[in-house]
C-alpha cells in the first residue's frame, strides 16, 4: 500500500520534484518542459502537490493540481485541474489508482472550502476514455499547441461513488 500525502515541508516538495525529473520521459505528458515546469510551480505554489510513499519511506507515485482553472485564471478556487498523476510502473494497478481518488477525496477535508469541480486532460485513446469514463464526463476533444487532448470534468461526489462501488466486497460463488 502506498500512502499519499500533501508535500508540505521543503524536504517533501524537493522529493516530489526529483521524483518528476527523474521519470520525465515516462510521464506521458503532452506539453513541453516549460510548460510542465510552470504548471509544477504553481501546484507548489497552491500546496497541490502530493506524494505516495512506499513502506520504506520512497517516493513512488505524484499527483499535482492547482486551484482553478486555466479558462477563470485560478479565479475559482472550487475547482481544481489535475496537472499529473503519475505512478512508477511497478505500482500501476487499479488499487493505486484508487488509492490516489481516496487521497484526493481526503485532501478536500482539510481545505476551507469544498471543491465543486475536478478537470483533466489527457491524450485521447479508448483505453483512457473506458478508464476515465467510470469517474468523469469527457467534456470535448481540442486540438491544443501540444496536440489532441480529451478535456474530463467530474466532482469528488462521483469520485467517491466510483470508489466506494469497487470497495464492494464481491459476492463469492459457492
Amino acid at each position: 500500500m502506498l500512502q499519499w500525502m500533501t508535500a508540505g515541508t521543503e524536504q517533501m516538495k524537493e522529493d516530489g520534484v526529483l521524483f518528476i525529473c527523474r521519470h520525465v520521459e515516462d510521464l506521458g505528458l503532452p506539453y513541453k518542459w516549460s510548460t510542465t515546469m510552470n504548471l509544477l510551480y504553481t501546484a507548489l505554489y497552491d500546496s497541490g502537490l502530493m506524494i505516495a510513499l512506499d513502506e520504506q519511506g520512497q517516493v513512488r507515485g505524484i499527483m499535482a493540481y492547482t486551484f482553478g482553472t486555466a479558462k477563470d485564471k485560478s479565479a475559482d478556487q472550487t475547482r481544481i485541474e489535475v496537472i499529473l498523476l503519475y505512478l512508477e510502473a511497478e505500482y500501476r494497478t487499479g488499487t493505486r489508482l484508487v488509492e490516489a481518488m481516496k487521497a484526493l477525496v481526503e485532501r478536500e477535508l482539510e481545505l476551507t472550502q469544498p471543491i465543486r469541480e475536478v478537470e483533466f486532460f489527457c491524450t485521447p485513446t479508448d483505453v483512457r476514455r473506458r478508464l476515465f469514463g467510470k469517474i468523469a464526463t469527457l467534456r470535448n476533444t481540442k486540438m491544443h499547441s501540444c496536440g489532441l487532448l480529451d478535456s474530463y470534468i467530474t466532482t469528488l461526489e462521483q469520485i467517491r461513488l466510483y470508489i466506494a462501488r469497487v470497495a464492494k466486497p464481491k459476492p463469492s460463488i459457492t
